[in-house]
């Protein structure tokens, strides 16, 4: 593999140790996530694609200078077509302006990084650019979608921002806060957000900044906040209230609060659909990784000049370092698809363990055997969780018009294995 699909490999790790925390950890502790559910009403149940937009920006010589990949959601809602079709539209123009900074100021930037690495003499890492959305809530109408963004630009850590829009599906309103804590809406969650630091800080916590009481006023911003399952989560961003290894401080005000205009009724269950998004697209990329890299259009990277021969054929020692034992390649593809799936690819003779190392044999690999069908730049999918270990993974094909309606590419299933999702097979 060369060297920079191993940056962004590395970046991609980065990114997705990240997300999970903020998503997972901070940004959405205590919050239980409900979506797809029809409460009350027919016009609440919803279907949710994510669209999945990638694109390389080069130099003037060529060279791949910036790596993009911008995921937004499209929603489906028979019962209120027009409402939806406004808010779908919405979605596709921010799409679209964050794609246009990037493909200005940021390539501008990767540009001038790039020029100073060559005059400084210094390795030129390459830029990337990501946004991944989730959504925190959907019943009685109403809908959030958070957006994580990591912009890797050279710098000794990646900026972090976390960017959320709410809406009332039956409608097509963009939700402010104010339409749920009054004209003192900035006010409430400043003194939310101060009494919760200030016990905290009793309790011993110092993750926050000594000049917490100013900096919950000054530092936030009203379109940051979201609808979770019991709550309305405030938000800051990092390094505002609290250092930048703190992540993403939140803060909920219940919906039972005095200060609530809107009466919201908390919907306690979890709903694992929502966190399914997030893993599917994780193993999409993984998948994406194997069938150009690993099996499908290519190999790992192999010393040519060092062939081994074993039962009559020539193997040569993958020298990629992300998968030079054998164990590599075995855990990378175990964390990506099922057991039994791993057993028929590393059964294929493209690959063998030679004494612990991973050797490859070009000669087995045959390109015909895949339809390449799927255009990894742009696409769409949907997961439909079936049971407690089963789900269907719907790929379709991505239509710029965001009113149109997608074409299935194909489908697989997401399968639970000793506690974690994996392929059912590879996609291609």
């Amino acid at each position: 593999m060369n060297k920079l699909v191993r940056n962004i490999r590395i970046k991609k790790c980065i990114f997705s140790v990240i997300i999970i925390i903020l998503f997972s950890v901070n940004a959405l502790a205590g919050c239980d996530q409900v979506w797809n559910k029809a409460i009350e009403k027919p016009d609440d149940s919803i279907r949710i694609i994510y669209n999945v937009y990638a694109e390389t920006f080069m130099d003037d010589t060529g060279s791949p200078v910036l790596e993009a990949k911008i995921v937004y959601p499209q929603i489906f809602n028979a019962d209120s077509k027009n409402e939806i079709d406004i808010i779908n539209q919405y979605l596709y123009e921010q799409m679209k302006a964050y794609r246009d900074i990037i493909a200005t100021e940021g390539v501008y930037y990767a540009r001038e990084d790039k020029d100073a690495s060559v005059a400084g003499e210094y390795e030129f890492m390459i830029h990337t650019y990501t946004q991944t959305p989730k959504i925190t809530y959907n019943g009685n109408g109403y809908l959030s979608i958070v957006y994580f963004r990591m912009e890797v630009t050279g710098g000794a850590r990646p900026n972090i921002y976390l960017k959320a829009e709410s809406f009332k599906v039956t409608t097509g309103e963009r939700l402010s806060l104010e339409d749920f804590l009054g004209y003192r809406a900035e006010s409430t969650v400043a003194n939310v957000a101060a009494r919760e630091i200030r016990l905290a800080r009793q309790k011993g916590d110092t993750s926050y900044y000594d000049t917490y009481s100013r900096d919950v006023k000054r530092w936030y911003d009203p379109e940051d906040f979201y609808l979770s399952g019991k709550a309305l989560t405030a938000f800051y961003q990092t390094d505002t209230i609290a250092p930048y290894t703190s992540g993403i401080p939140s803060f909920n005000i219940s919906y039972n609060d005095f200060r609530m205009r809107k009466r919201v009724p908390a919907i306690p269950e979890t709903d694992e659909q929502a966190e399914l998004y997030i893993v599917a697209e994780e193993l999409l990329e993984r998948n994406h990784f194997v069938f150009s890299e690993v099996y499908g259009l290519s190999m790992l990277e192999m010393d040519m000049t060092k062939g081994n021969t074993i039962d009559k054929e020539t193997y040569y020692p993958v020298i990629d370092p992300g998968f030079a034992e054998y164990e590599d390649l075995f855990t990378y593809l175990g964390k990506t698809y099922t057991t039994e799936t791993v057993e028929k690819l590393l059964g294929n003779g493209m690959y063998k363990d030679v004494s612990g190392r991973l050797y490859g044999n070009p000669r087995v690999m045959d390109r015909s055997r895949y339809q390449y069908t799927i255009d990894w730049s742009n696409y769409g999918f949907e997961v439909v969780l079936e049971s407690d270990i089963r789900a269907k993974l719907i790929i379709y094909n991505n239509e710029d018009d965001p009113a149109r309606p997608k074409h299935i590419n194909t489908s697989t299933e997401l399968v639970k294995e000793n506690g974690k999702w994996v392929l059912s097979g590879m996609i291609y």
